[in-house]
């Protein structure tokens, strides 16, 4: 059972690692466009 259980935890801790990457990434694409926008609307 304990075993069963420390595998089900390592996952669900997989599955939170993954979407917080897939979220840094979309965090840092969104600022890298965001600057993007900015700079071509000031020249």
């Amino acid at each position: 059972m304990k075993i069963n259980d420390l595998r089900d935890l390592s996952s669900y801790k997989q599955i939170f690692y993954m979407f917080f990457i897939y979220f840094w990434l979309f965090g840092v694409v969104s600022l890298i466009i965001g600057a993007g926008c900015t700079t071509l609307e000031l020249t």
